[in-house]
């Protein structure tokens, strides 16, 4: 199962530089070509014998990014509007796919090799390669929740409609009335 980590936020750039300098880690930086980078990010992270920093520059949109790492040295980066995958080992970037909106949350499952991304405009079931296994389109996400069944339930902004998900298949279905909390 993934294990989802938050970087650490620097002042600016300089102080990113800084750190980096003074840490003498091999980088993996992300999001260079953000446009009017604002915010920066940084974790440290040690796999066997080796140190790795991943780095984002980011422009500020959606939630702080967050990363989730894998038990065979890769990774996932929600930053921005972008989901990246990572090898760690290699200290290489596998792929990086445009996400309909603004990245909001991993959301682990009893998967290994498995996360579900929610974006602004919906949600991916993808494997530690990025791959997408499903996606479902929606309008904007304002709210979701993980029932006890392991199913996802949606809450559409300006719509006061909710929409399940199953996190299987990427079935819709409609829930039972409650209000999901994010």
């Amino acid at each position: 199962m993934a294990v989802l980590l938050s970087p650490e936020e620097w002042d600016s750039k300089r102080a990113l530089e800084a750190h980096l300098d003074a840490t003498h880690t091999t980088s993996i930086v992300l999001g260079q070509n953000a446009e009017s980078p604002r915010r920066f990010y940084s974790l440290l992270l040690e796999q066997e014998k080796e140190t790795t920093t991943v780095v984002v520059w980011s422009s500020g949109l959606g939630s702080k990014p967050s990363i989730a790492v894998f038990p065979d040295e890769c990774a996932l980066v929600g930053h921005d509007t972008w989901l990246t995958s990572l090898d760690l080992k290699g200290r290489t970037e596998i792929r990086s796919r445009r996400l309909g909106g603004v990245f909001y949350e991993f959301l682990p499952l009893h998967r290994e090799h498995e996360v579900l991304v929610i974006h602004e405009l919906g949600v991916m079931r993808v494997d530690l390669g990025g791959s997408v296994i499903w996606a479902v389109d929606t309008e904007v996400i304002e709210g979701w929740e993980v029932s006890e069944t392991g199913d996802l339930t949606l809450t559409i902004m300006d719509r006061n409609e909710r929409l399940g998900i199953r996190v299987d298949s990427g079935e819709r279905f409609k829930p039972t009335p409650g209000a999901p909390k994010s």
